[in-house]
Protein backbone atom coordinates (compact mmCIF):
# COMPACT_ATOMS: atom_id res chain seq x y z
CA UNK A 1 0.00 0.00 0.00
CA UNK A 2 1.29 3.57 -0.79
CA UNK A 3 1.97 6.21 1.96
CA UNK A 4 -0.23 8.41 3.39
CA UNK A 5 -0.62 11.87 2.48
CA UNK A 6 -0.70 13.07 6.43
CA UNK A 7 -4.00 15.44 5.97
CA UNK A 8 -5.76 14.73 8.40
CA UNK A 9 -4.27 13.73 12.17
CA UNK A 10 -7.40 12.16 14.08
CA UNK A 11 -6.72 11.75 18.17
CA UNK A 12 -7.87 8.83 20.14
CA UNK A 13 -7.47 8.21 24.00
CA UNK A 14 -5.55 5.53 24.66
CA UNK A 15 -8.21 3.92 27.29
CA UNK A 16 -10.51 3.39 24.61
CA UNK A 17 -9.73 0.86 22.55
CA UNK A 18 -12.77 0.28 21.03
CA UNK A 19 -12.51 3.48 19.28
CA UNK A 20 -9.22 2.62 17.84
CA UNK A 21 -10.55 0.81 14.22
CA UNK A 22 -13.48 3.59 14.80
CA UNK A 23 -10.96 6.16 14.32
CA UNK A 24 -9.01 4.77 10.45
CA UNK A 25 -12.62 4.27 9.63
CA UNK A 26 -12.89 7.81 9.29
CA UNK A 27 -10.72 8.45 6.75
CA UNK A 28 -7.98 10.13 8.93
CA UNK A 29 -4.29 9.92 7.36
CA UNK A 30 -3.26 9.38 11.04
CA UNK A 31 -4.70 7.64 14.19
CA UNK A 32 -2.74 9.15 16.82
CA UNK A 33 -3.73 7.04 20.36
CA UNK A 34 -2.92 9.23 23.24
CA UNK A 35 -1.14 9.47 26.59
CA UNK A 36 -1.09 12.85 26.74
CA UNK A 37 -3.54 15.20 27.46
CA UNK A 38 -6.76 13.00 26.57
CA UNK A 39 -5.19 11.01 29.70
CA UNK A 40 -5.97 11.84 33.60
CA UNK A 41 -2.92 11.23 35.37
CA UNK A 42 -5.10 8.74 37.63
CA UNK A 43 -5.32 6.64 34.67
CA UNK A 44 -2.22 6.98 32.76
CA UNK A 45 -1.09 3.45 34.00
CA UNK A 46 -3.81 2.08 32.46
CA UNK A 47 -3.50 4.03 29.20
CA UNK A 48 -0.03 2.49 28.53
CA UNK A 49 -1.45 -1.12 28.61
CA UNK A 50 -4.31 -0.56 26.57
CA UNK A 51 -2.86 -0.32 23.28
CA UNK A 52 -2.58 -4.23 23.00
CA UNK A 53 -1.79 -5.41 19.36
CA UNK A 54 -3.48 -2.26 17.58
CA UNK A 55 -0.33 -1.10 16.00
CA UNK A 56 0.66 -4.42 14.65
CA UNK A 57 -2.76 -5.10 12.93
CA UNK A 58 -3.70 -4.89 9.40
CA UNK A 59 -5.51 -2.42 8.14
CA UNK A 60 -8.44 -2.29 4.59
CA UNK A 61 -6.04 1.18 3.64
CA UNK A 62 -2.84 3.03 4.05
CA UNK A 63 -2.85 4.53 7.38
CA UNK A 64 -0.41 6.07 9.63
CA UNK A 65 -0.63 5.05 13.49
CA UNK A 66 1.12 7.22 15.78
CA UNK A 67 1.51 7.44 19.70
CA UNK A 68 1.76 10.30 21.33
CA UNK A 69 3.58 10.51 24.67
CA UNK A 70 3.77 12.83 27.49
CA UNK A 71 6.68 14.90 27.68
CA UNK A 72 10.04 12.87 28.14
CA UNK A 73 10.97 16.17 30.42
CA UNK A 74 8.40 14.73 32.65
CA UNK A 75 8.54 11.85 35.02
CA UNK A 76 5.08 10.49 33.04
CA UNK A 77 7.24 10.70 29.89
CA UNK A 78 9.87 8.58 30.98
CA UNK A 79 7.70 6.26 31.90
CA UNK A 80 5.91 6.00 28.68
CA UNK A 81 9.56 5.28 27.50
CA UNK A 82 9.42 1.99 29.25
CA UNK A 83 6.29 0.83 28.32
CA UNK A 84 7.34 1.77 24.82
CA UNK A 85 10.40 -0.36 25.11
CA UNK A 86 8.11 -3.44 26.51
CA UNK A 87 6.03 -3.39 23.14
CA UNK A 88 6.45 -5.60 21.05
CA UNK A 89 5.21 -4.01 18.22
CA UNK A 90 6.28 0.03 18.08
CA UNK A 91 3.60 2.43 16.49
CA UNK A 92 5.05 3.98 13.24
CA UNK A 93 6.04 7.39 14.84
CA UNK A 94 5.81 8.61 18.21
CA UNK A 95 4.47 12.91 18.08
CA UNK A 96 6.59 14.76 21.15
CA UNK A 97 4.42 17.27 22.49
CA UNK A 98 5.47 20.63 23.98
CA UNK A 99 9.11 19.99 22.42
CA UNK A 100 11.48 23.29 23.75
CA UNK A 101 14.70 22.18 22.47
CA UNK A 102 16.66 20.00 19.65
CA UNK A 103 18.18 18.14 22.00
CA UNK A 104 14.70 16.72 23.25
CA UNK A 105 14.58 15.50 19.51
CA UNK A 106 18.13 14.22 19.30
CA UNK A 107 17.30 12.58 22.33
CA UNK A 108 14.67 10.30 21.30
CA UNK A 109 15.85 9.40 18.00
CA UNK A 110 18.95 7.51 19.81
CA UNK A 111 16.65 6.09 21.98
CA UNK A 112 14.35 4.77 19.97
CA UNK A 113 16.31 3.94 16.58
CA UNK A 114 17.76 0.69 18.50
CA UNK A 115 13.55 -0.87 18.88
CA UNK A 116 12.90 0.44 15.16
CA UNK A 117 15.42 2.17 12.68
CA UNK A 118 12.15 3.44 10.81
CA UNK A 119 10.42 5.15 13.19
CA UNK A 120 8.66 8.56 12.82
CA UNK A 121 9.34 11.28 14.86
CA UNK A 122 6.63 14.18 15.11
CA UNK A 123 7.54 17.03 17.65
CA UNK A 124 5.18 19.80 18.30
CA UNK A 125 5.70 22.71 19.50
CA UNK A 126 3.03 24.25 22.15
CA UNK A 127 5.38 27.01 23.65
CA UNK A 128 7.09 30.21 23.89
CA UNK A 129 10.21 28.72 24.03
CA UNK A 130 9.10 25.80 21.65
CA UNK A 131 8.10 28.63 19.28
CA UNK A 132 11.93 30.53 19.78
CA UNK A 133 13.76 27.61 19.21
CA UNK A 134 11.49 25.66 16.26
CA UNK A 135 14.10 25.66 13.05
CA UNK A 136 16.41 24.17 15.55
CA UNK A 137 13.68 21.51 16.42
CA UNK A 138 12.83 21.12 12.77
CA UNK A 139 16.24 20.36 11.58
CA UNK A 140 17.38 18.03 14.69
CA UNK A 141 17.20 14.63 13.16
CA UNK A 142 16.96 12.61 9.97
CA UNK A 143 13.69 10.53 11.62
CA UNK A 144 11.39 13.68 12.09
CA UNK A 145 8.75 13.89 9.18
CA UNK A 146 6.44 15.83 10.69
CA UNK A 147 6.54 19.69 13.10
CA UNK A 148 3.12 20.29 14.50
CA UNK A 149 1.61 23.37 15.86
CA UNK A 150 -0.35 23.66 19.11
CA UNK A 151 -2.03 26.38 19.97
CA UNK A 152 -3.99 25.70 22.63
CA UNK A 153 -0.97 25.29 25.16
CA UNK A 154 0.56 28.65 23.50
CA UNK A 155 -2.49 30.93 23.54
CA UNK A 156 -3.20 29.98 27.61
CA UNK A 157 0.62 30.73 28.26
CA UNK A 158 1.04 33.83 26.26
CA UNK A 159 -2.64 35.04 27.18
CA UNK A 160 -3.88 35.80 23.59
CA UNK A 161 -6.87 33.94 21.86
CA UNK A 162 -7.08 30.77 19.17
CA UNK A 163 -8.00 34.03 15.99
CA UNK A 164 -6.32 33.41 13.27
CA UNK A 165 -4.63 37.06 13.38
CA UNK A 166 -3.23 35.98 16.33
CA UNK A 167 -1.27 33.12 15.83
CA UNK A 168 -0.05 33.79 11.88
CA UNK A 169 2.90 34.82 12.95
CA UNK A 170 3.83 31.61 14.80
CA UNK A 171 2.18 29.77 12.05
CA UNK A 172 4.41 31.25 9.81
CA UNK A 173 7.40 30.22 11.85
CA UNK A 174 6.62 26.82 12.01
CA UNK A 175 5.94 26.51 8.29
CA UNK A 176 8.91 28.29 7.32
CA UNK A 177 10.71 25.63 9.61
CA UNK A 178 9.50 22.76 8.35
CA UNK A 179 9.87 24.23 4.33
CA UNK A 180 13.52 24.32 5.60
CA UNK A 181 13.94 21.20 7.31
CA UNK A 182 11.80 19.28 4.29
CA UNK A 183 9.16 18.08 6.24
CA UNK A 184 5.75 18.26 6.26
CA UNK A 185 3.76 21.09 8.81
CA UNK A 186 0.70 19.89 10.52
CA UNK A 187 -1.59 22.52 12.14
CA UNK A 188 -3.37 23.32 14.89
CA UNK A 189 -6.47 21.68 16.50
CA UNK A 190 -10.00 23.56 15.91
CA UNK A 191 -11.63 23.17 19.40
CA UNK A 192 -15.55 24.39 18.18
CA UNK A 193 -16.52 20.35 17.30
CA UNK A 194 -19.91 21.91 15.53
CA UNK A 195 -18.56 24.69 14.02
CA UNK A 196 -17.64 23.18 10.85
CA UNK A 197 -17.68 25.83 8.52
CA UNK A 198 -14.93 27.94 10.98
CA UNK A 199 -12.74 24.45 10.33
CA UNK A 200 -12.99 24.59 6.50
CA UNK A 201 -12.10 28.19 6.37
CA UNK A 202 -9.61 27.98 8.93
CA UNK A 203 -8.27 24.74 6.85
CA UNK A 204 -8.06 26.61 3.64
CA UNK A 205 -5.61 29.11 5.45
CA UNK A 206 -3.40 26.95 6.78
CA UNK A 207 -3.17 25.12 3.15
CA UNK A 208 -2.73 28.23 1.78
CA UNK A 209 0.13 29.79 4.15
CA UNK A 210 1.94 26.10 3.84
CA UNK A 211 0.86 23.43 6.56
CA UNK A 212 -0.19 19.75 4.19
CA UNK A 213 -2.38 18.93 7.28
CA UNK A 214 -4.40 19.91 10.43
CA UNK A 215 -5.10 17.91 13.77
CA UNK A 216 -8.25 16.58 14.47
CA UNK A 217 -10.21 15.85 17.63
CA UNK A 218 -13.60 14.92 16.86
CA UNK A 219 -14.34 12.51 13.81
CA UNK A 220 -16.56 14.49 12.06
CA UNK A 221 -13.72 16.83 11.55
CA UNK A 222 -11.84 14.53 9.07
CA UNK A 223 -13.51 15.04 6.04
CA UNK A 224 -13.39 18.28 5.90
CA UNK A 225 -9.81 18.71 6.43
CA UNK A 226 -9.45 16.06 3.96
CA UNK A 227 -10.75 18.56 1.36
CA UNK A 228 -9.44 21.26 2.36
CA UNK A 229 -6.04 20.03 2.12
CA UNK A 230 -6.44 18.02 -1.18
CA UNK A 231 -5.80 19.82 -4.49
CA UNK A 232 -9.51 20.70 -5.94
CA UNK A 233 -10.04 19.59 -9.34
CA UNK A 234 -9.69 22.95 -10.76
CA UNK A 235 -6.45 23.39 -9.58
CA UNK A 236 -5.40 19.84 -10.56
CA UNK A 237 -6.87 21.03 -14.36
CA UNK A 238 -4.72 24.26 -14.20
CA UNK A 239 -1.80 22.28 -12.67
CA UNK A 240 -2.02 20.29 -16.14
CA UNK A 241 -2.31 22.80 -18.75
CA UNK A 242 1.11 24.37 -16.78
CA UNK A 243 2.97 21.14 -17.09
CA UNK A 244 2.06 20.86 -20.89
CA UNK A 245 2.67 24.41 -21.51
CA UNK A 246 6.10 24.32 -20.16
CA UNK A 247 6.89 21.18 -22.39
CA UNK A 248 8.33 21.27 -25.86
CA UNK A 249 10.21 24.64 -26.85
CA UNK A 250 9.85 25.47 -23.14
CA UNK A 251 11.59 28.80 -22.80
CA UNK A 252 11.44 29.81 -19.27
CA UNK A 253 8.48 32.08 -19.40
CA UNK A 254 4.87 31.78 -20.97
CA UNK A 255 1.26 32.49 -20.64
CA UNK A 256 -1.49 30.21 -19.12
CA UNK A 257 -4.98 31.66 -18.53
CA UNK A 258 -3.95 34.54 -18.81
CA UNK A 259 -0.95 34.46 -16.77
CA UNK A 260 2.56 34.47 -16.64
CA UNK A 261 3.84 31.28 -15.57
CA UNK A 262 7.66 30.81 -14.76
CA UNK A 263 9.65 27.90 -13.42
CA UNK A 264 8.47 28.50 -9.79
CA UNK A 265 4.85 27.97 -10.77
CA UNK A 266 6.22 25.01 -12.76
CA UNK A 267 7.44 23.72 -9.66
CA UNK A 268 4.31 24.42 -7.62
CA UNK A 269 2.26 22.68 -10.48
CA UNK A 270 4.26 19.83 -10.61
CA UNK A 271 3.80 19.46 -6.52
CA UNK A 272 0.18 20.19 -6.80
CA UNK A 273 -0.13 17.15 -9.33
CA UNK A 274 2.33 14.63 -7.15
CA UNK A 275 -0.14 15.57 -4.35
CA UNK A 276 -3.43 14.41 -6.09
CA UNK A 277 -1.46 11.30 -7.54
CA UNK A 278 -0.47 10.27 -3.50
CA UNK A 279 -3.76 11.15 -2.41
CA UNK A 280 -5.60 9.05 -5.33
CA UNK A 281 -3.20 6.12 -4.61
CA UNK A 282 -3.86 6.18 -0.89
CA UNK A 283 -7.91 6.17 -1.28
Amino acid sequence: MSHPPRRSMLFVPAIRPDRFHKAIATGADIVIVDWEDAIIPTRKAEARVSVGGFFSELTDRPVLRYLRINSPRLPEGLRDLEALFEMEHLPDGIMIPKVESPEEVRWMAEMLRPYRADIELFPAVETAKGVRAVAEIALASTSTTILGFGAVDLVAETGSDLSWDSLLYTRSQVVLAATEARIEALDTVWIEINDQDGLAEESRKARALGFSGKAAIHPSQVAPINAAFSPTDDEVATAKRIIKAASGDYSGAVQVDGKMIDEPVVIAARRTLARAEQIAAAS
